[in-house]
């Protein structure tokens, strides 16, 4: 199996770019976690994040399009929810990051950002 640093091609990257760019928005984001529980509706999306209707479908699209949320048809409605497990997996490995007492403290001393 290649390394991480070895798949460096165009295409690989450009994808990594339009994975990250789908976490990026803190709406999005908050959208992710919302379905860690299982498939919602955008209705249901847009109550629990804060959002509009209209707004959270933007989102919605966007994660779809990044292969992050896959959506699934019940009689009128749809429901969203996570593609796969990796999406779960990679909420878990970001919230041990952000969690973890050593980092807790860290300020990147070039944008002033706190984990």
């Amino acid at each position: 199996m290649p390394t991480l640093a070895h798949e460096c091609s165009p295409a690989v990257s450009g994808r990594r770019e339009q994975l990250f760019r789908g976490l990026g928005e803190p709406s999005r984001l908050r959208i992710l976690y919302a379905l860690a529980d299982g498939p919602l509706s955008v209705s249901e999306i847009a109550r629990t994040v804060g959002l509009s209707q209209p707004n959270t479908s933007n989102h919605l699209a966007c994660l779809v399009g990044c292969g992050l949320v896959v959506s699934q048809r019940r009689g009128r409605f749809v429901f969203y929810r996570h593609a796969d497990d990796h999406v779960s997996l990679l909420l878990r490995v970001a919230d041990e990051i952000v969690l973890d007492p050593i980092r807790a403290n860290l300020e990147c001393p070039r944008c002033g950002v706190r984990l």
